[in-house]
């Protein structure tokens, strides 16, 4: 079973079980993309979770990173980061994936666009994570948050069974 658990709060349990149920798809998009697993996870937790557990886009639609519907295959109509000229929430279509292959294609196409190319370059997760804001990866200036994320991914897993 998993270890070292004694110190730990409810969310960062929650974080745990997640890289542990999400691990192989973290190495999946790796394995595609070149981009730190750890970053995969940061932003998995950013884009696919709230308070620990998955979003609606993620647990049925297997949409791990929020991905806007760009023209081909299945969409679904959500709430999340889409506004009105007002401000007001709306929802937008979003990428539906049918099964895990297209779910790691999916977000792997994301992260391999031309844009992010030179961030894959960087050594450390602040880097990364600020040049991907940069290129365009996410509205919101939350780049900070993601590079920690990224480094408690390693922490985490010494409590993997």
């Amino acid at each position: 079973g998993f270890k070292r658990l004694e110190n730990y709060s409810t969310g960062m349990l929650r974080r745990i079980w997640l890289a542990y149920n999400y691990d192989q798809f973290f190495w999946d998009v790796h394995y595609k993309t070149n981009f730190p697993i750890s970053i995969i996870y940061a932003y998995f937790i950013m884009e696919a979770t709230l308070e620990g557990v998955e979003s609606n886009l993620m647990a049925v639609y297997m949409n791990p990173g929020g991905i806007k519907y760009r023209g081909f295959g299945k969409k679904t109509k959500a709430f999340d980061d889409c506004y009105d000229k007002k401000g007001r929430k709306i929802k937008c279509d979003f990428a539906v994936f049918d099964n895990y292959d297209e779910m790691v294609y999916g977000w792997a196409s994301v992260f391999n666009q031309e844009r992010y190319s030179d961030c894959v370059k960087y050594n450390n997760a602040a880097d990364i994570c600020k040049c991907l804001y940069k290129s365009g990866y996410h509205t919101a200036n939350n780049w900070k948050k993601r590079a920690n994320l990224s480094r408690e991914y390693w922490k985490l897993r010494t409590s993997f069974p």
